[in-house]
């Protein structure tokens, strides 16, 4: 039992430094987001090349994948370490197992079991 809770508290410690990194890209490409508009709005669109334009679309672009891509992995975080507080962290969603512990310590976002997980994606891929 004893080393569960070391591995639990192991898995929480590793799930809040993916979260504060996670928190912390984003806090980053939202400012840069913001001084590239700033930027755009200050030296005016007119200007500028159509390719300087239509590069900082892409990078833009990108910038918004990205961060919609984080903020799903901070979703997943936050609902990984609510599961933890609230005693059902490692407890499939679906048939109600316990997730194999190297399936978390691999993947500690993980809400399915193997079994259940390969069913989800069977279902989705339809």
């Amino acid at each position: 039992m004893a080393s569960r809770t070391r591995s639990m508290e192991a898995i929480r410690d590793r799930l809040v430094a993916q979260q504060t990194e996670c928190q912390h890209r984003l806090m980053v490409l939202r400012k840069e987001l913001l001084g590239a508009a700033d930027s755009g709005h200050v030296e005016g669109t007119s200007a500028n090349h159509p390719a300087d334009t239509s590069s900082d679309v892409l990078l833009a672009e990108t910038d918004v994948s990205i961060m919609m891509e984080l903020e799903r992995d901070l979703h997943e975080y936050d609902h990984a370490l609510d599961r933890i507080a609230h005693g059902t962290f490692g407890q499939c969603i679906d048939c109600g197992d316990q997730i194999d512990p190297a399936r978390l310590e691999a993947m500690p976002t993980a809400v399915r079991c193997l079994r259940c997980q390969s069913k989800w994606e069977f279902r989705s891929a339809r």
